[in-house]
């Protein structure tokens, strides 16, 4: 993510986000941030699109977690 980033010269919150908001289904994110520059730079994605090749990348290095089980059986 840091060097796709760095590639698109936005901040790698406003990618991740911008990731998240390009799956199918997701309509709204919740976003949380202790600073309100942390929030400003993950708001940036809303309005960031990535170029395929940048989601393909994302994807590929996307491991999906079961958290619940992770949660309940450490």
């Amino acid at each position: 993510q840091l060097r796709i980033a760095a590639e698109l010269g936005a901040e790698p919150a406003a990618v991740a986000l911008a990731w998240v908001l390009a799956q199918p289904g997701v309509r709204s994110v919740i976003v949380g941030a202790s600073q309100a520059s942390h929030l400003d730079a993950a708001l940036r994605g809303r309005d960031l699109r990535l170029p395929g090749e940048a989601l393909e990348r994302l994807a590929a290095a996307y491991e999906p977690r079961d958290y619940l089980r992770v949660r309940l059986n450490p």
